[in-house]
Order: C-alpha cells, then sequence, then structure tokens
C-alpha cells in the first residue's frame, strides 16, 4: 500500500511540473503513463479463496492456537488482500490471543483494526469490532462491559442486509442478559434468534438456540421444561449428524442432571461429553471434567474424583483458566475434608483464593487496557480530522494562489472585477477557518471529559481492588467456619465426636475467626480510609491556633509512633510560632497524613527518622516545610503523589491514600499542597525529600 501511494505521488508531482513547464511536457506525459500503470492496484483476493483459507485457520484453532495465529500471520503478508479481508483475518487472531492469555495484545490489535476500519465503507467490519470485543469481555465474566459492546454491535447490525448478523448478536447478548439474570429479554433473543434459524433451516442454529432456551429455564429453576428443551437440542443434532455439537448438549444435560441430584446420569452425560471433545482443544474439556468429578464426589467415588479433578485442575492451570481453577480447588477442598486431610483442604481453599485474586487483577487490567487503546484511538481520530482539516485548509490556500497568478495575467478590464471574487474569497476561507477553530474546540472539550471519566473509572477500580481481598476472604471464613459447625453437628448428633476431632474443629475455627477478624478489621480501616479521603466538612470551624505547638504535637506523636515500630526519631520544629484562624481538625489531618507518609517510606532501612518542618510568613501566606531522610521521590513521579490509589507500596498493606488526604484538607483549607525541590528548602541544610508550599489561610488582619 506505501509503494503505490508513493508511485501515485509521484505522477501527481510530475503532472503538475508539466503544467508549470509546457517544454517538459512529452517527457512529463510518459512518466506519467508508466506511472500509472504502476499504480494500478492489484486485484483483490477472490472471496471463495480468501474463505478456503480462513477455514484452514478455524480448522487449526480447534486444536492448536498458536498454530492458527502463525497461520494468520503468513496470511497477512500476501499483497492480494482486501483492506476488509484483511481486518477479518485480525478480528480471528484477537480471539485467539486472548485465548492464549494474550488479552491486552488481543485488544490493542482490536483498536487497530478499528482505526483500519475508518478507511473501509464495509458497515460489517465495525459490527464485527463491537461483536468480537463483546465475546472477550464475556469471557472474562465483565458482563456490563460485553452487554454494552454487543449492544452496540446490534445496532451496527440494523444497517446490513443479512438479518442473521442480527439474530446472531441477539444470541450472543442474550447469554450475557442470561448471566445477568434478565430472563425476559434473554428468552424475546434466543426465541427471534430460533424462528430466524426455522426460517433459514438452518439445523445448527436450531440446535444452538433450543440448547440456549433450555440453560434459560434451567436457570430460572424450570427443570422440566429445560430438560424438554435440551433433548430437542439432542435429537435434532444427532438427526442431522452434528457431532462437533453433540457435546455442548451432553454438557447441559450433565448439568441439568446434577441440579436435580441425579449424580449417576450426570457423571455419565459429562463422560460422554469428554469422548466426544478428545480431539478437540484442551480448553473445551475442563467444563465436562469438573461436572464429572463433582458427580463421583457426590457417588462417594472419592479417589477417582480425584483423579478426574486433579486431571481436570492441570488444564485449567495450562490454559490459565482461572474460574476452572476456583471451582475445582473449591471442589477439591470439599474432597481433601471427605478423605480426612484438612491441611490439603486448607491448601486447597487457599489456592482458590490467590486464583480469585488473579482474576480480578487480570479483569482489571484488561479494562484498563480497553480504556488506554479507547484513548489512543481517540487521539488518533482526532489527528485524522485535524490532518484533514489542514489538507482542507492547504488545498483551499492552492486555489487561492491559483487564481491570484490568473488574475495578475487577466486583462486590466477584468481588474477589479476579479479583485472582488478574490475578496469574496477569503471572506469564505475566514469563515471556514473560524468554523474550524469552532471545531478544535469542542473537541477539546470532549477530551477533558475523557480524562475526568478515565480519572472516576481509575477511583472506582482502585476501591473496588482495595476491597475485594479483605471481603473475600471474611466469605471463604464464614462459609468455611459454617462448614465446620455442620459437620461438628453430625458427628455430634451421631455421637462419634471424639475430643481429638473437637479440638481440631476448634483449632480451625479460631484460625478462621482470626482470619475474619483480620480482614474485617482492614476492610473497616480502608473504609475509614475512604471516608477521610472523600469526607467534606459542612462547616468549617474556625479558631485560633498556635501553628508552632500543633506542628510539635505532631512530631511528639510521630517520636512515639516510630518508637513503639522499635526505631528511633529526631524531630525539630523552626520558625515563627504564628497565631491564625483556620480550621483545627483539616489542619491537624493534613499534618498527620503528611508525616505517617513519611513513616510508612522512610522506616524501610535500619536508619533513625529525621523529620524537620519550617514554619516560614511571606506576604499574606503562611507555609509550612516538611523534610525527612527517606529515600525521596524522582521528579517524573511528584506529580502524580497525590492521586489516590498511587504509591510505591500499594498493595503492601497501603491504599495508596494518605497524600490525597491530606490534599483533599489542605483544598479545604483554602490552600495547596505541593511536592518541590530539596534545593528550595528555606534552611541552608541538605534534604533529600521535600513536601512544601503548603498555603493554609490568609493572615488574621
Amino acid at each position: 500500500m506505501t509503494y503505490h501511494a508513493f508511485l501515485q505521488g509521484w505522477v501527481c508531482y510530475v503532472t503538475w511540473m508539466c503544467q508549470r513547464r509546457p517544454w517538459r511536457s512529452r517527457l512529463g506525459g510518459l512518466l506519467a503513463v508508466s506511472g500509472w500503470l504502476c499504480c494500478c492496484p492489484v486485484q483483490a483476493m477472490p472471496e471463495t479463496e480468501f474463505q478456503q483459507q480462513r477455514n484452514q485457520v478455524f480448522a487449526l484453532a480447534e486444536t492448536d492456537y498458536p498454530a492458527a495465529i502463525s497461520k494468520i500471520d503468513q496470511l497477512l503478508q500476501q499483497p492480494s488482500l482486501s483492506l476488509e479481508q484483511g481486518i477479518r483475518l485480525r478480528y480471528s487472531k484477537a480471539i485467539y490471543l486472548h485465548r492464549t492469555n494474550q488479552t491486552k495484545a488481543a485488544i490493542q490489535l482490536l483498536a487497530d483494526c478499528k482505526a483500519l476500519s475508518l478507511d473501509s465503507s464495509d458497515p460489517s467490519i465495525l459490527y464485527s469490532y463491537y461483536n468480537t470485543l463483546g465475546a472477550i469481555f464475556d469471557d472474562l465474566h465483565l458482563y456490563e462491559q460485553a452487554l454494552s459492546n454487543y449492544r452496540q454491535a446490534l445496532q451496527k447490525a440494523e444497517f446490513l442486509a443479512d438479518p442473521r448478523y442480527g439474530e446472531q448478536t441477539g444470541n450472543n447478548l442474550g447469554l450475557v442478559l442470561l448471566k445477568l439474570e434478565q430472563y425476559q429479554e434473554a428468552q424475546r433473543l434466543f426465541t427471534r434468534f430460533l424462528a430466524g434459524a426455522q426460517q433459514r433451516h438452518n439445523m445448527d442454529e436450531q440446535a444452538v438456540a433450543l440448547n440456549n432456551l433450555g440453560e434459560l429455564e434451567l436457570r430460572a429453576g424450570r427443570l422440566d421444561s429445560a430438560e424438554v428443551f435440551y433433548q430437542r437440542s439432542l435429537e435434532l443434532k444427532q438427526q442431522h449428524q452434528l457431532q462437533q455439537a453433540l457435546s455442548y448438549s451432553h454438557v447441559s444435560l450433565a448439568q441439568l442432571a446434577a441440579k436435580r441430584q441425579l449424580w449417576a446420569a450426570s457423571a455419565e452425560h459429562a463422560e460422554q461429553a469428554l469422548l466426544l471433545r478428545q480431539q478437540r482443544h484442551d480448553t473445551s474439556k475442563i467444563e465436562p471434567g469438573l461436572l464429572l468429578a463433582e458427580a463421583l464426589y457426590q457417588l462417594s467415588e472419592t479417589e477417582r474424583a480425584e483423579q478426574v479433578l486433579q486431571q481436570t485442575l492441570q488444564l485449567a492451570v495450562k490454559q490459565q483458566d482461572l474460574s476452572a481453577q476456583i471451582r475445582g480447588q473449591q471442589l477439591q477442598a470439599q474432597i481433601s475434608e471427605r478423605l480426612g486431610k484438612p491441611m490439603q483442604a486448607l491448601q486447597a481453599v487457599k489456592t482458590a483464593l490467590k486464583a480469585q485474586m488473579e482474576q480480578s487483577r487480570r479483569s482489571f487490567a484488561v479494562q484498563l487496557a480497553q480504556a488506554s487503546a479507547d484513548s489512543m484511538l481517540q487521539v488518533r481520530e482526532n489527528q485524522l480530522r485535524q490532518l484533514n482539516h489542514q489538507s482542507q485548509l492547504d488545498a483551499a490556500r492552492q486555489q487561492s494562489q491559483q487564481r491570484f497568478y490568473l488574475t495578475l495575467l487577466s486583462a486590466i478590464s477584468l481588474l477589479l472585477l476579479l479583485t472582488g471574487g478574490f475578496l469574496w474569497q477569503l471572506k469564505r476561507k475566514n469563515h471556514l477557518l473560524a468554523q474550524h477553530i469552532a471545531e478544535l474546540e469542542q473537541t477539546r472539550a470532549q477530551l477533558v471529559e475523557a480524562e475526568k471519566m478515565a480519572a472516576l473509572t481509575s477511583l472506582v477500580s482502585g476501591m473496588a481492588h482495595q476491597l475485594n481481598t479483605p471481603l473475600g476472604n471474611l466469605i471463604t471464613a464464614h462459609s468455611f467456619l459454617a462448614e465446620q459447625l455442620t459437620q461438628v453437628q453430625q458427628l455430634f448428633s451421631q455421637k462419634q465426636l471424639s475430643a481429638g476431632q473437637l479440638a481440631a474443629a476448634l483449632t480451625d475455627s479460631e484460625q478462621a475467626l482470626t482470619l475474619a477478624r483480620g480482614n474485617a478489621e482492614r476492610a473497616a480501616q480502608l473504609i475509614e480510609q475512604f471516608k477521610q479521603f472523600s469526607s467534606q466538612l459542612q462547616e468549617k470551624r474556625q479558631q485560633q491556633v498556635s501553628l508552632g505547638t500543633l506542628c510539635r504535637d505532631q512530631l511528639d506523636w510521630l517520636e512515639r509512633e516510630v518508637a513503639a515500630r522499635g526505631f528511633k526519631a529526631h524531630t525539630q520544629c523552626y520558625g515563627e510560632d504564628l497565631q491564625i484562624m483556620t480550621d483545627p481538625l483539616l489542619l491537624h489531618r493534613v499534618l498527620h497524613s503528611v508525616l505517617q507518609n513519611c513513616m510508612d517510606h522512610a522506616l524501610q532501612a535500619p536508619l533513625p527518622l529525621h523529620v524537620t518542618i519550617c514554619i516560614q510568613q511571606q506576604d499574606d501566606q503562611i507555609r509550612l516545610y516538611v523534610a525527612d531522610n527517606g529515600p525521596g521521590i524522582a521528579v517524573e513521579q511528584r506529580r502524580r503523589i497525590f492521586e489516590p490509589f498511587v504509591g510505591s507500596r500499594w498493595g503492601q498493606g497501603q491504599a495508596g491514600l494518605g497524600l490525597s488526604v491530606a490534599f483533599n484538607a489542605a483544598t479545604q483549607l483554602g490552600g495547596s499542597i505541593n511536592a518541590v525541590d530539596p534545593n528550595e528548602w528555606p534552611a541552608a541544610q541538605p534534604t533529600e525529600f521535600t513536601i512544601g508550599a503548603l498555603l493554609l489561610c490568609q493572615l488574621p488582619s
């Protein structure tokens, strides 16, 4: 594409030169003709041939995603591919990258595809973008994001001639609504998909629609109705020999049997599904493996259940399927308890918790990557608009110059008329420039709003991430205590409770209570920090405060806290002891948060902590300078230290809210807080880290 664009540009240049210099017209004409022949577009690959090569990719993906990705990369090197064909291949590559746990790369590739789609007139390209993105978010259990993208795909499908696009997207949207328990809307979409498949006599789609309706009835608790739909789907697949789809019916019937506690039937269907998926990708074997292990466990075939579960967990770990790992480890804990292995059960619970935390981290990372990709795409689109505007301005300027040269060569009798035309053209250009400036201002306002939304998303995600771990541990501890109490009650009622079992149960319960208490206290501390970060006083309580006394009291508190941690602290406060009218609670919060931050970050090495506060009056302002001998902060990081959930020890017991609390409190005081360079310290002594230039209030008159 770049080569042809270069040749086309060369032809335009030669043609322009020939117009300016007639004596070179013949040579220019020859060059133009030869360039045009070189620029003739390569004939696009026929759609039938493209579909054949694409089917080869699909066949590889049934067993080997990396091989499918490599095949797509080879196909993308072919120059005969059209723009739309290349984008469709990239969509498939994005799906396979996601399934090989390269979701960030998949998100970036989709963003590139959306940028390429701006040059395409095919409306199905943008439709496929939202459909693919919705499928990725659905796999990650980010159902709200999946719902949003599928709805956008459904809107794009309304402009497509083939109704299958809208019906298939509606089916995908229904599956997401099903997981969000919006059964009525999901049933409407599944019924529409079934009606369309029956009208087209597409047996494969009919089987899928019937199976989805059965899934809806199962989730709604209507088991008999679910069985009817599942059996209809199974009979349709058997009648028309849809072998690849048979395994899904057996998985559904296994789930239904498990719901009815018919464990023998559940195990039979799960084994049949595994047998049908022997030659398929390992990812497809995880769900029936978990169903089989659970059924065997309920049938008291504990050893075989553990064997099947271990094989399934190995596949889940290999494929990095965190949801399957969580389910598997929970089942492993139950099996270990039945086998009398409490430590192994506890280890399984811990592993499930780690998988849950990793799942939350991965979901947050993907959302962040999507937000970043959307921002970059927005910037790219804005740049394209600016280039288009500039191109229009250049074209208008060139046209104006041409008319100016023609005016000079025109007859004197037409001079006034041409001059009037030129002035009118200049006025029109000014009007266009004013319109472009207004559009640029509107674009800038949109970018500001986008940055606000990105900041809000970061804040909400940070709070959710901080609270997720302690609340998850609380739920796990509660579940474990409930199971432990049930087991003890059963043994007691059966008069089989021994002293050793009671002691072990009490020990496990005490550990679970300790875990619950610690996580509850952690959640309470986080909520208290969130309250401090977001608190806004209804009315300020102004009173006279001795600034020096308040600072020395805070330094005394710092020395006691450091001593309680087994370290030494040397503090100093100097400057004028000013009497000011301010809110003492807010001022205390500012100093307390800053000194707490000094202590948390400076005590990482076994060295005495040195903290100095300097009070300085400049004109009608009061400034407090706080310095410590900690490791310091890099210059490029100083602009972000007051943002919430940003810190060097975030995730190590710290929420990253200390300096954000100080920033909010200082703002409520009518002042400001900034990290300044150590050279700006007012005293003649070296410092490594300084937070200063804090304007607290105006001096009283």
